[in-house]
C-alpha cells in the first residue's frame, strides 16, 4: 500500500555516479531522496521503508526495469514509479505499461523538466507526516495535486462522474492538464466516452451549449479542413472551434497519421499564438501503444498521458451512465429486476461506453419509452439484437451472489496490497467475528454491507 505519510524518493540507477546526481538534484530541489545501485537491494529497501515515488533507470544488468517493475507490483501495485530510459522500443514500452509503470521517461532531459515530473507525485519540501503531504497519480483513487501542494478542485461536473476516489483523482488530473495544457492526451479502449470527455471540457471552458468538433485523424492534414476551422475560431461569439476531439477510430493507427497529427499540432501552435482558447483532446486507442505511432507521436504525448479504464472495472460510473441513459430516453423511473441486475454488472462491456449506449437504445425501443422493471427478457433481447457474441456466467445467479463474488475479488485485492485485512474487516463489521482466514471460505462469508443491498426477492 502506498504510503500517506513519506515523500521520500528512491533513485534506482546501476550507475553510482547518474544515480547520485539524481538525488543531489532532488535534494537541492527540497526533496528528500536516496539511492540504490541494485534492484534486487532497492526491493529491499521499498519493502522495509516506506516511499513516495520510484525513479528507476530501465536498462539494468542485474534485472532490466520490467523484472524490477514486475517484482515491485507484488507488494506495492499503486506506488508511483517513473521509469528513465535512453530509448525504450515499442514492446518494451508496451511491456512496462501494461505491468503498470507511472510514466516513462526519455533522455536526454534537462533538470527542469525531470523536476517538473518529480512534483506530479512528491511535494517538495512538505514535512514528513499529516494527510496532505500525498501525491498520487491519478486513476489510483488518491488525490492529485497542484503545484503549490493543494488538493485540485474542478467545477461540479457536467457530463462525468465525481462519486468514487478514482473518477475524482481522473477528473483533478483532467483538469490539471486543461489548465496547463493545450493538447490532452488519454489512451483507452475502443467505444470509450471521449466525446463526454470533450464535452466536459466544452463545459469548464463555459461554453455550453455548444458541442466539441470531432475530427478524423485521417483528415488532419486536409487544407480545406483546416481552412474551415480557421474561420470557425475567427467568430469570437461561437464556442465551435474551440475544442476539438481528434477521433483515431478503432484501427492502429500508423506513422502517417501520426505526421498528420504532428502536422496539425504544429499548425494550431501557430493558431494558438494567436487565439489561446482552443483546447485539444486526443483519444488514443490502447493498441496505438503497440506501433510505431506512439514513438512518432511528440515528446508531449509521450511524457504527459492519462489512462481510462474498460467501463467494466469501473462499476460505480458504469451505473452512472445507466441511469443518466435511461433519463434522456424517457426511461428514468426505470428499475433493474434482480436477475438483470448481475448481467449488467457482470457483463464485460468490450465496446465500453459506445456498446452500453447501444443497449440502452434498444432496450428503449424494447420498452416503448414506458418505465417499469426492466428484467432479464429485455437484457437478453437487447444483447442479441447487437449480432455480438456475448455471455454471462451462470445467468441465473441472484444480485446477493454476485455482490458477494464481487466481495471477495475486492478484499483479496485488498489483502494483496498490503492492506491490514483485520483492521479493514474490523471497521466493516464493527466485531472481531470475522479473520483472514475466512476469505478462503466465500461461500460463508456473510454479506459485510448488507444495508446496500435492496431485494425484493425472498430468495436473494
Amino acid at each position: 500500500m502506498i504510503s500517506q505519510t513519506s515523500q521520500k524518493i528512491l533513485v534506482l540507477d546501476d550507475e553510482h555516479n547518474y544515480a547520485k546526481m539524481l538525488v543531489d538534484l532532488l535534494r537541492n530541489r527540497g526533496c528528500q531522496a536516496d539511492f540504490s545501485t541494485s534492484p534486487i537491494e532497492a526491493l529491499q529497501q521499498l519493502r522495509e521503508s516506506q516511499f513516495a515515488l520510484v525513479v528507476a533507470d530501465f536498462k539494468m544488468p542485474e534485472m532490466d526495469g520490467a523484472g524490477f517493475l514486475t517484482e515491485l507490483r507484488k507488494f506495492l501495485p499503486e506506488l508511483p514509479v517513473i521509469m528513465i530510459s535512453g530509448f525504450m522500443n515499442t514492446p518494451e514500452l508496451l511491456k512496462v505499461a501494461n505491468i503498470g509503470v507511472t510514466l516513462v521517461l526519455e533522455k536526454p532531459f534537462d533538470a527542469n523538466q525531470f523536476f517538473d515530473c518529480v512534483r506530479r507525485f512528491v511535494h517538495p519540501g512538505a514535512p514528513v507526516g499529516g494527510d496532505d503531504s500525498a501525491h498520487i497519480v491519478a486513476g489510483k483513487g488518491e488525490r492529485v495535486l497542484d503545484d503549490a501542494g493543494n488538493e485540485i478542485e474542478f467545477p461540479d461536473p457536467s457530463c462525468l462522474f465525481s462519486g468514487s476516489k478514482n473518477c475524482k483523482s481522473f477528473l483533478q488530473a483532467l483538469y490539471r492538464e486543461f489548465n496547463s495544457s493545450r493538447d490532452i492526451w488519454i489512451v483507452g479502449p475502443a467505444g470509450s466516452e471521449w466525446e463526454l470527455i470533450a464535452a466536459e471540457l466544452v463545459a469548464w471552458k463555459g461554453l455550453l451549449p455548444s458541442l466539441p468538433m470531432r475530427l478524423s485523424a485521417l483528415d488532419l492534414g486536409n487544407a480545406d479542413l483546416r481552412a474551415k476551422l480557421s474561420g470557425l475560431m475567427d467568430k469570437a461569439e461561437s464556442g465551435f472551434g474551440k475544442v476539438f476531439f481528434i477521433d483515431y477510430g478503432e484501427s492502429l493507427p500508423d506513422e502517417a497519421v501520426a505526421a498528420q497529427v504532428k502536422d496539425f499540432i504544429a499548425w494550431l501552435d501557430a493558431v494558438h499564438a494567436v487565439d489561446k482558447g482552443i483546447h485539444c483532446l486526443h483519444g488514443l486507442p490502447v493498441d496505438a501503444l503497440r506501433s510505431s505511432f506512439f514513438e512518432a507521436l511528440p515528446t508531449s504525448a509521450r511524457s504527459s498521458w492519462l489512462m481510462l479504464r474498460p467501463l467494466s472495472e469501473r462499476p460505480l460510473e458504469l451505473a452512472f451512465y445507466v441511469r443518466e441513459l435511461l433519463s434522456e430516453r424517457s426511461l428514468g423511473r426505470s428499475e433493474f429486476s434482480d436477475g438483470a441486475l448481475p448481467i449488467l454488472l457482470g457483463y464485460s462491456w468490450p465496446g465500453n461506453y459506445l456498446e452500453l449506449r447501444s443497449v440502452i437504445n434498444r432496450i428503449a425501443l424494447h420498452k416503448q419509452r414506458q418505465s417499469g422493471t426492466i428484467g432479464e427478457e429485455d437484457l437478453i433481447t437487447a444483447f442479441n439484437a447487437s449480432h455480438r457474441d456475448w455471455s454471462f456466467e451462470n445467468n441465473a445467479v441472484s444480485l446477493q451472489s454476485f455482490l458477494h463474488r464481487q466481495q471477495k475479488i475486492y478484499l483479496n485485492s485488498c489483502a494483496n496490497s498490503g492492506q491490514s485485512m483485520e483492521r479493514l474487516l474490523k471497521a466493516a463489521l464493527e466485531n472481531d467475528v470475522i479473520s483472514v482466514a475466512d476469505l478462503d471460505k466465500p461461500a460463508e462469508l456473510p454479506f459485510l454491507f448488507s444495508q446496500l443491498l435492496v431485494s425484493n426477492s425472498s430468495s436473494n
